[in-house]
């Protein structure tokens, strides 16, 4: 087992997660990161329970795309909020970040790398392999 899992490699979607027809969905509250792509805001509306399944209930779902001229497009459907988290090679931190949610253009901003959000996002998930240097939180 253990040389069979040698073999492995784990999927990190650098520039694009889910395409459109292959959005990131859920039903749970709890269940809201996507590689890169977060929410911790699922609306009650688009939220499940096993106990009392309602097969009319539409899921939540994420997109978001990092273009090569630091450009940034998030689509969201059933969420209040969404974080972009990047890495060491997302983006060009030395120049200004422009962010289109759900369509709409944000003005553009500079973002940093913070230690302090790096060793957070490690202590939270142990993860090695995916370190995030910055955080963007929107509000959708």
């Amino acid at each position: 087992m253990i040389d069979w899992m040698n073999r492995k490699k784990r999927a990190y979607p650098q520039k694009e997660v889910g395409a459109v027809g292959h959005e990131f969905k859920t039903m749970r509250p709890t269940d809201g990161h996507f590689y890169w792509v977060s929410t911790d805001d699922v609306l009650p509306r688009y939220q499940n329970d096993a106990g009392a399944w309602n097969p009319n209930t539409q899921a939540a779902t994420l997109t978001a795309r990092i273009f090569t001229d630091n450009q940034i497009n998030v689509r969201t459907h059933g969420v209040g909020q969404v974080t972009v988290w990047l890495g060491p090679a997302s983006v060009n931190y030395a120049q200004k970040v422009t962010l289109f949610v759900n369509g709409a253009r944000m003005a553009p901003r500079q973002i940093t790398p913070d230690l302090r959000i790096l060793l957070e996002h490690f202590c939270q998930t142990g993860d090695r392999q995916r370190l995030f240097w910055a955080m963007i939180p929107l509000k959708v």
